[in-house]
């Protein structure tokens, strides 16, 4: 358990600024896999194990306006969201309107030690480092459910480099899977963040039998 969270806490505090920083070097890469409709991630149809053999799922696909992968799928509106490459996570989006900078992305990690935890207690691990901080404050922090399973959200407002910033991180756990979305923005510009990855949310399968 101990693995598990220093894995994921590390990344999903990291996850909401990936890609951001320079934003328009980002847009102009990957614009062009996007106007082809399709774009392959790389390393199909495995999982990338860390030291400690977390598995991350690494098997994941974009086509047209879907991500699919071993574990789940969803779709998402392409006129809204540019498709970015971190290898630190199973897919991320980027919000095409320059002025929210605003991202959406999922990780899953797949580890036995993860059965009979219950996601609250995983939850409070998580919001650890947010507690520590002066700045952040937390305006959910709730019970609810992702893709049918029982799942865990809290949302924080926190400055970053100056800018009053949002973060909404939704978890759960499936039998030794967990899963992570995180949507992030600035903080005036986060309720059209959230219309837009909560009707991403509103599509996602869990597969069955996984």
């Amino acid at each position: 358990m101990k693995n598990i969270l220093a894995l994921a806490a590390c990344v999903l505090l990291a996850l909401p600024f990936a890609g951001c920083a320079d934003k328009n070097s980002s847009s102009s890469s990957s614009a062009s896999s996007t106007d082809s409709n399709t774009v392959k991630m790389d390393g199909a149809h495995k999982v990338e194990r860390n030291p400690n053999g977390i598995e991350h799922t690494a098997d994941g696909q974009f086509e047209t306006d879907k991500f699919d992968c071993s574990l789940y799928s969803f779709t998402f509106d392409t006129s809204k969201w540019l498709v970015l490459e971190n290898p630190n996570v199973d897919c991320q989006l980027m919000y095409k309107d320059d002025s929210t900078k605003g991202t959406f992305n999922m990780i899953s990690v797949t580890d036995d030690q993860l059965k009979g935890i219950k996601v609250s207690e995983y939850a409070a691990a998580i919001k650890e480092p947010y507690a520590s901080s002066d700045n952040a404050d937390f305006t959910a922090d709730e019970e609810t459910t992702l893709a049918g399973e029982k799942a865990y959200m809290i949302t924080v407002n926190e400055p970053q480099d100056g800018v009053d910033t949002t973060t909404t991180q939704i978890m759960a756990i499936k039998d030794n899977h967990l899963y992570m979305v995180t949507y992030y923005a600035a903080s005036d510009s986060f309720d059209e963040i959230k219309e837009s990855a909560d009707k991403i949310i509103s599509t996602l399968k869990f597969k069955e039998g996984i």
